[in-house]
This record gives structure tokens, C-alpha cells and sequence, in this order.
């Protein structure tokens, strides 16, 4: 690779197995990525890059997020343990790819241990309540974590509030997007309770929520009570709600 890029975007091409070792390769020994964007990697493209990632010391970004990437439990589980040895990405984007809750649970793992990364992306990665849970044990020993975004997985209620019982003591994480994950007014009401005692998150979403008549309720039910927490020193910078007033039911994509 040309060692005077600093950025390696692939995600409109379409790499065999083979090529996507070679590039995996060529990662190991160069010196001036620091960012890199895939479109067509699976689990032995993911283990390549996983053994590129012990080796590499400038990557700082790795973009697996586009569709037609297909990188399961087991590729998730090789770039996990990569993670572990690896001192300077602080960003990994796996959306789009069917991981599971056995991927999420390889990545939780490591995620207690890594000091580096700061931002994970497991959007559409076929994450359930478990996995959730997964990563709500990771967050009460992670330091580092600012941005997690889940939206789009079937965590429901369940889910969110093992992630929100996590948010009452997590003193790092800044971004938290929970959208379209089969949200109700039980769980927002768990997000409202846990937004009262944390002091750092800045930006939430929690999309389209299911039972709530307006978006009156939303703001009184979270909105105002995080906003008036502290005697009204805290405040959310950003709190998204996009409101359908005919949806009565989780929507999923």
C-alpha cells in the first residue's frame, strides 16, 4: 500500500477471500492508514484483519459497517481478541453485520480490558436482550467508551434496562443511540430513572417508542426530569425523538 495515504476506502469494491488477506497483509506493514473502510469482508477477511490489528500500530479506524460486509459471530470473536493487543484503534463500525449476541459477548469481553477505543457501532447486528446484557457488564469496568450505538436490534425493554441500570454509574459514556429497538414506556421510564444520577451522557436517541401519545409525554417523562436533575446543572445537549403518531407498534429494520 502507498505509504503516503492515510485513508483506504474499499466499500464500493468488492475483494475475493484472497485479496482481502493480501490487503489484511499490507495493513500489518504500513505505517500511514489510519483509517479503513470495507465492503465485502466475511469471517476470514475479519480474521485477517484481526491479525492485522495485533500488528498495526496506526490504524485508528476500522469501517466494516456497509451491507455487504458479512461478518458473523466468528469474525467478531478473532477482532475481539486482536482488540486486546491493539494500542490505537479507537474505532470500530460493524453495523450491518449478524454478529449476534455471541459476537457482542466476545466484544464485551475485550471491552473491559481495552483502554484505546472510544466508539463502537453495532447497529443491525442481530443483537437480543442477552447481548445487551453483554455489554452492560463491559461498561461497569470500561474507562474509555464514549460512543455505543445499538439501534436497530431487538433488545426491547429487557435490554434497555440492563443498559440503563449500567448508565446510572457509567462516568464516561457521551453518546448512546438505542433507536428502533422495541422500545415502550417501560423502558423509557428505566432510561429516565438512570439519567438522573449519570453526569455525562450528552447525546441520546431513542427513536420511534411505542404506546406514547405525544411527544409531550416523551419530554416530560425524560427530556425535563434529566434536564432539571442537580438542581438543573445537568443538561442533555441532544436528545432526539422522532414521533409517529400512528405507530403503535416496535418497528424494526
Amino acid at each position: 500500500l502507498n505509504q503516503f495515504f492515510t485513508t483506504l476506502d474499499a466499500h464500493n469494491t468488492r475483494l475475493s477471500v484472497e485479496a482481502q488477506k493480501e490487503v489484511a497483509l499490507a495493513l500489518a506493514e504500513n505505517t500511514k492508514i489510519k483509517k479503513a473502510i470495507f465492503a465485502t469482508f466475511g469471517d476470514e477477511g475479519a480474521k485477517a484483519i484481526a491479525t492485522t490489528l495485533k500488528n498495526n500500530a496506526t490504524l485508528t479506524i476500522l469501517n466494516l459497517q456497509y451491507q455487504k460486509n458479512e461478518v458473523e459471530y466468528k469474525g467478531a470473536e478473532e477482532r475481539a481478541v486482536a482488540l486486546i493487543d491493539n494500542n490505537t484503534l479507537t474505532s470500530l463500525f460493524l453495523c450491518g453485520n449478524p454478529i449476534g449476541d455471541y459476537g457482542v459477548k466476545a466484544l464485551a469481553e475485550t471491552l473491559k480490558r481495552n483502554k484505546i477505543l472510544t466508539a463502537l457501532y453495532l447497529s443491525r447486528t442481530s443483537l437480543t436482550s442477552q447481548g445487551a446484557q453483554e455489554l452492560a457488564v463491559a461498561l461497569r469496568y470500561n474507562k474509555t467508551l464514549t460512543c455505543l450505538k445499538v439501534g436497530n436490534n431487538s433488545l426491547g425493554d429487557k435490554g434497555i434496562n440492563e443498559l440503563a441500570y449500567v448508565l446510572r454509574q457509567n462516568k464516561t459514556l457521551e453518546t448512546l443511540f438505542i433507536d428502533k429497538v422495541g422500545l415502550t414506556y417501560e423502558g423509557i421510564n428505566d432510561v429516565a430513572i438512570a439519567l438522573r444520577r449519570n453526569e455525562t451522557l450528552v447525546t441520546l436517541d431513542i427513536g420511534l417508542v411505542a404506546g406514547l401519545k405525544s411527544n409531550a409525554m416523551v419530554s416530560k417523562l425524560t427530556l425535563c426530569d434529566t434536564m432539571l436533575n442537580d438542581n438543573g446543572t445537568k443538561e442533555i445537549a441532544v436528545f432526539k425523538i422522532q414521533h409517529d403518531s400512528n405507530f403503535t407498534q416496535p418497528r424494526h429494520e
